[in-house]
């Protein structure tokens, strides 16, 4: 009988291996019956925007080519290891609008070859280069080059370096959300791309545009307010910089000067943690290659002319991590503490004048006018 179950088609169909004892599954009628009653059940309990058709979403975009959102489609799915619960779940509507929207789910998968799928599996590695491949050079592309730099910078696990210090290492995910686009099509923008696509591929050529007017529109995946608080996460975490035998007076010295203020009052574009010390390649300052090394400083200010495209050397000499109650900055602290006495004080007294001044005019104005009562009442007498 011709009569097996969706799933276990698409899976066939996605072709995935299907566990002997799963081959020629047939449906008895009054199961079949039951089968839909359960599910009409499942559909009043999970959002129908997960459980339509999967021509919509992310399956438009081609990314659900093996029909792996049959299974993870659901709200629901997950497992409990000895770490916790872990969530399965793909909204393939969200994941059609993300930066990954056009990578096929085992093209970062790669060890997934079987149905159900091994606990044991590979974490992802993010500097595969087979994945998908670059609509204009038709080469396959690959974040090898950021990994490569970031395998070079402080963040990366060292060899010989204690358990305790690799195991606080960010990874790529620790940084990366895969964030959403919130693209809209202009008029310019779809006559640009239909010339493009008179010698590329639409599907490649149109994902590729959108993604660099995304990056060019915005200076990082994140605004400044955000990156100040997940490098914060980190380095104004005492406990978590002891084990690197850090500080966290950077990360509090940098809120309590001018570019953090003003990144957290929102002030314009001022220089967040990325600006001057990049997203991957990040050395110590003392290192040539580090972009705030100090004969490297008045490039990292000037470059961006959004910044300080006319420091000088003086002007970068400024510190700009200093943490006023350090004891090498007792100096700056008192200046700090006398600006806080000199400003209250000011104000409490200009506070004081205005309430006297209101008070004295509020005697006057009462004087005047019981001196009018007076005046009229020995008038009528």
């Amino acid at each position: 009988m011709a009569c097996q179950i969706e799933a276990l088609l698409a899976v066939k169909a996605a072709g995935f291996p299907l566990p002997v004892e799963k081959r020629g599954i047939c449906v008895h009628p009054t199961r079949r019956l039951l089968l839909l009653v359960l599910l009409t059940q499942i559909s009043a309990v999970f959002p129908l925007s997960d459980l339509g058709a999967v021509s919509r979403g992310a399956v438009r975009r081609g990314v659900d080519e093996e029909n792996c959102l049959v299974c993870h489609k659901y709200p629901k799915m997950g497992l409990y290891t000895k770490e916790g619960r872990r969530i399965f779940y793909v909204g393939e509507n969200t994941y059609a609008q993300s930066v990954h929207a056009k990578v096929p789910c085992r093209g970062c998968h790669t060890d997934i070859d079987q149905i159900p799928h091994r606990q044991d599996h590979k974490a992802v590695d993010c500097a595969i280069s087979c994945h998908m491949k670059d609509p204009f050079s038709n080469k396959e592309f690959s974040h090898a080059s950021i990994r490569d730099s970031l395998l070079a910078s402080v963040h990366a696990p060292k060899e010989n370096e204690p358990p305790e210090k690799t195991k606080h290492k960010p990874n790529c995910k620790y940084c990366h959300l895969n964030p959403l686009y919130r693209f809209e099509k202009d008029y310019e923008t779809a006559s640009t791309l239909k010339r493009c696509r008179d010698c590329h591929e639409a599907r490649g050529v149109e994902r590729a545009f959108e993604h660099m007017l995304y990056r060019m529109g915005r200076r990082t995946s994140r605004d400044a307010a955000e990156i100040v608080d997940l490098c914060s996460s980190c380095h104004a975490d005492k406990s978590l910089m002891k084990v690197f035998d850090k500080s966290v007076a950077p990360a509090k010295g940098y809120k309590e000067y001018f570019h953090g203020k003003a990144v957290m009052r929102g002030w314009g574009q001022p220089a967040n943690c990325a600006d001057c010390h990049t997203a991957h390649a990040v050395y110590p300052h003392d290192d040539a290659r580090s972009t705030v090394y100090k004969s490297s400083l008045l490039r990292t200010c000037g470059e961006n002319p959004s910044c300080h495209p006319n420091a000088n050397p003086n002007f970068v000499q400024a510190a700009v991590h200093v943490a006023l109650e350090a004891e090498e900055n007792r100096v700056l602290l008192w200046v700090s503490w006398g600006f806080r006495v000199l400003t209250v004080g000011t104000m409490s007294f200009l506070i004081l004048h205005v309430f006297l001044d209101l008070n004295r005019q509020f005697w006057n104005a009462l004087a005047r006018r019981k001196g009018r009562r007076k005046t009229r009442a020995e008038e009528s007498v």
